[in-house]
């Protein structure tokens, strides 16, 4: 829960592989990500809320690269609770086979290799 601008402010730097969600703001711009410059790549933004206008993501500069943040992901399970959540992704979740490949990140943060064709279509 944040006060002003929403639980990422990025004026420089990278954020990459990072799900922001389940954020509440009592700022008027955003409530997931408030960007101003840098980059975020391959990342959801999802379910950020508050007396937020923009929504998820309020943007005046830098780039969105390969990110979910105009629909929803696709998690097996969303609970209002989030810590009985189900962040991994379920079949059919438009975050399948997003995101650019990276060679250095080959581990998902559970340790387990990072499926090359998730949805079995072959791309």
């Amino acid at each position: 829960t944040a006060t002003d601008n929403g639980a990422v402010y990025l004026d420089t730097g990278t954020i990459e592989h990072c799900t922001i969600a389940g954020n509440t703001s009592s700022h008027v711009l955003c409530a997931g990500l408030y960007q101003l410059g840098g980059t975020v790549r391959n990342s959801i933004i999802y379910n950020n809320a508050g007396n937020a206008t923009g929504g998820d993501v309020s943007k005046t500069g830098g780039t969105l690269e390969n990110c979910i943040y105009e629909s929803a992901p696709g998690f097996v399970r969303v609970e209002a609770d989030w810590t009985l959540a189900d962040w991994h992704l379920a079949a059919g979740s438009p975050a399948i086979d997003t995101a650019i490949p990276d060679e250095s990140n080959v581990l998902d943060v559970e340790g387990a290799m990072r499926p090359k064709d998730g949805n079995g279509d072959g791309k």
